[in-house]
């Protein structure tokens, strides 16, 4: 906190003394409960006639962020900081718990280059940032919107063309072993595939299409292509696995994850305004073959599983001013080989047929209130190993409720 405290006072007297006469202050905190139903369908009970099927859980949680940005004729930058959950990127909410988690993290902290050309506009972001890709923001089944990548981020439009490019960094495998962006090698480790050291880099390719339908209406079309290159370590260990029963309370059977490693998706968005402030997105990711099993291929027993994961969401209002109301629905199907969970929205896991309610309302400015509804209902009702369950787990259905009511101000 003590770095925190001098580093915003550095900042203060730089703008004091001109340097940063034109920057603006991005701040905001939030506060929310959030009260989750977990049955595994099984109605199981303790010998007392106890139900112990179903799991209550139940956490309050808080965010908070602050930093200061400034837009150029040339070049654009940022800094963030905000709370960040250990281990999670797809939330900035941390959990109450005794005063135990007090640490800001590096939101953003990026700088941009941006220019005319042929006609058109370009941009390119170096550093921590928000997504450079076109994606459903609203389900977030693909990427969440906290996420922040790390890397290169390239924008392209020419009237209604536009084309987006990224090269994000997640970490690297040193020695076979998934882990931070440092390694380490020799000319005997890279000869054994279970000893391989090399980054894992994300490159992102999205064209996309704006077609002005009417004076009211706009949609966008886009397709992207995303190879997740490197992202994968010795036979025992990567970096993205899906939890089978989406690894909630329950869990019964063989609980081998399900490995992502080096995935291929397509994805095609389609993002149409309408008028009355209404909005509709529609989203389809489709991944390269996936098996269950464990990463050594040849000892599993080959059951694909589903690669396929889309969501259909509808919006209604645009809060930005006090007495504004918003409200959201969102379908969303997402098969466990699909997309990456740790890299989706919260709460809403791999192998999952969910409905996303939100109602929002804006009573002040700068006060936001919002309530939100989820159902979630798996898919496969398999094992890790891709089989069914047997007796007596082969009746089991997992279903999640999930309610939230939060408050946030934002300046």
């Amino acid at each position: 906190m003590r770095k925190l405290h001098w580093l915003i006072m550095a900042l203060y007297f730089c703008q004091c003394g001109g340097a940063l006469a034109d920057v603006t202050w991005n701040a905001g905190a939030g506060y929310r409960n959030v009260v989750q139903l977990f049955d595994d369908g099984l109605g199981t009970k303790d010998a007392n006639g106890k139900d112990s099927s179903v799991t209550n859980r139940k956490r309050w949680q808080y965010r908070a962020l602050i930093g200061p940005s400034e837009t150029r004729e040339s070049l654009d930058w940022g800094v963030e900081l905000r709370t960040q959950p250990s281990g999670l990127v797809n939330t900035d909410w941390v959990s109450s718990g005794n005063n135990l988690d007090l640490h800001p993290a590096m939101s953003l902290a990026y700088a941009r280059l941006h220019g005319k050309v042929w006609g058109g506009t370009w941009a390119v972001t170096l550093g921590r940032q928000r997504n450079a890709i076109l994606y459903d923001d609203v389900a977030q089944t693909l990427y969440g919107n906290p996420v922040r990548w790390d890397g290169f981020g390239w924008n392209f439009q020419c009237g209604n063309f536009g084309l987006n490019f990224a090269q994000y960094v997640f970490g690297a495998t040193n020695n076979g072993v998934a882990g931070t962006s440092t390694y380490s090698l020799t000319d005997s480790s890279q000869s054994v595939a279970n000893t391989q050291s090399h980054f894992a880099v994300l490159y992102a390719f999205q064209p996309y299409l704006k077609i002005p339908i009417s004076t009211d209406i706009l949609s966008t079309l886009a397709l992207g292509f995303y190879n997740w290159s490197g992202v994968g370590g010795n036979n025992a260990s990567g970096f993205f696995d899906n939890a089978v029963h989406a690894g909630t309370p329950g869990t019964v059977g063989d609980v081998t994850p399900v490995s992502l490693d080096n995935a291929r998706q397509w994805h095609l968005l389609s993002d149409t305004t309408l008028p009355y402030d209404f909005r509709f997105v529609g989203e389809v990711v489709r991944n390269k073959a996936v098996v269950y099993g464990s990463r050594l291929m040849a000892a599993s027993p080959l059951t694909n599983a589903d690669r396929t994961s889309f969501a259909l969401s509808l919006v209604v209002g645009r809060p930005k001013k006090a007495g504004d109301l918003s409200f959201q629905y969102s379908y969303a199907n997402k098969g466990i080989g699909s997309v990456f969970g740790t890299l989706t929205t919260e709460d809403i896991a791999a192998d999952n047929i969910s409905h996303l309610f939100e109602l929002r309302y804006l009573p002040v400015d700068t006060l936001s209130l919002a309530a939100r509804l989820q159902y979630h209902r798996e898919k496969a009702k398999l094992g890790g190993d891709g089989q069914p369950l047997g007796t007596p787990y082969n009746g089991r259905e997992e279903t999640q409720r999930r309610i939230e009511l939060n408050a946030q101000i934002q300046i």
